[in-house]
């Protein structure tokens, strides 16, 4: 879809040094931190997936990469840091905001842009419903445009093919590896699946999903309406 904005993102996003190629959590608290969140994520992924129409493998194989599942996951400029809080991590995120820096934040590392772009508080990046359904909207822009399933997550990190490969190989992985439980539970395959729903459109999705209502998904619902 030829968008003049689109293009403005990607020469923003290109230059940008927090598109530094994302890094898997090594660290053993936040490993547990993010296995444990990831389990509690699984239903926001599945409620997300069904709305915007993306395969519910692949988001949760990407915010693997992206924060290993840790809801209060931020970088600012190239830098990681993992919160306790919601509080910390958006305090954190407030202040690289006011000093004008990008920062990407939450479950699917949601860069800022989108925050400016479309008038999204702050907060909502660190309520994993709401992160969670942005960032699959977020690829079921880049499957319309692209169509093909890795290209599309390749531009979901970055317009640049190197980093975009690199990126696909990690998410390539994680996907292989599927979801690491703490619990010892019966192990699923899990492949993607090439989406094949037709919608072009850049509206914001409208959510009916009782189950991800949270305040800020509900105001998310409002937002998509408008749009």
């Amino acid at each position: 879809m030829n968008k003049p904005w689109l293009a403005v993102m990607w020469f923003f996003l290109f230059w940008c040094p927090s598109l530094a190629l994302a890094s898997p959590v090594t660290d053993e608290p936040q490993l547990v931190a993010g296995i444990e969140a990831e389990e509690n994520q699984a239903s926001f992924f599945e409620a997300a997936a069904r709305e915007v129409g993306v395969p519910p493998e692949l988001t949760r194989a990407i915010a693997r990469v992206e924060s290993g599942g840790i809801p209060y996951a931020l970088n600012v400029e190239g830098r990681d840091y993992f919160f306790a809080s919601k509080e910390e991590a958006l305090a954190a995120a407030s202040e690289a905001q006011a000093a004008g820096k990008s920062f990407d934040s939450g479950v699917m590392q949601i860069n800022n842009w989108w925050l400016k772009r479309y008038d999204i508080p702050l907060e909502a990046v660190f309520d994993p419903a709401a992160n969670i359904l942005l960032g699959s909207w977020i690829l079921r822009q880049e499957l319309n445009r692209h169509g093909d399933s890795w290209t599309a997550v390749a531009r979901y990190h970055s317009p640049n093919a190197d980093r975009g490969n690199q990126y696909v190989a990690l998410v390539r992985r994680a996907l292989e590896r599927g979801p690491i439980q703490t619990k010892s539970k019966p192990s699923q395959s899990s492949s993607l699946v090439h989406s094949t729903k037709k919608e072009t459109t850049e509206s914001m999705p409208h959510t009916s999903v009782q189950s991800t209502a949270t305040p800020l998904v509900v105001w998310f619902s409002s937002l998509f309406c408008s749009m």
